[in-house]
């Protein structure tokens, strides 16, 4: 009788043992794709700012030139906006609006400044969401 519980004692602990290093395997996991999307975020807000820099540059050279500038359509066609955020937040193409307002919200928790994000990161992020909000807001009430 000794013998069976020493041995079910002995095995409990190895599987304890390889359970806590699955655990902490997974924990580092968990760290690395954080950062990893951290510096994925920064690298887009970067390139976010370089995008608004060029434009501004191209709207000064164009107030510039003689030529009258072209109008800008008004109207937003929401299945260009949807395949934007599809490619924006790398979703499949089918994915819905539920779909691309979850994916939104799990970013906002990965880079919320309470749980240890970036603040820039998220009022980017944040502000991306708001446009996506008010464009869904503003192909519905047309």
């Amino acid at each position: 009788m000794k013998a069976i519980h020493k041995d079910a004692t002995s095995s409990f602990i190895t599987q304890r043992e390889n359970l806590n290093r699955e655990i902490s395997l997974l924990k580092k996991e968990n760290n690395d794709l954080q950062k990893e999307v951290t510096q994925l975020l920064k690298e887009n807000i970067r390139l976010r700012d370089d995008l608004i820099k060029y434009k501004e540059n191209s709207m000064n050279k164009n107030k510039n030139s003689d030529y009258d500038q072209q109008e800008q359509p008004t109207s937003y066609d929401l299945s260009y906006h949807l395949r934007e955020y599809h490619h924006k937040l790398g979703l499949a193409k089918i994915a819905g609006k539920k779909e691309i307002v979850a994916s939104y919200k799990e970013l906002l928790k990965l880079t919320h400044p309470d749980h240890g994000g970036d603040p820039k990161c998220f009022h980017y992020i944040k502000a991306d969401f708001d446009t996506f909000k008010r464009n869904l807001k503003n192909n519905i009430k047309r």
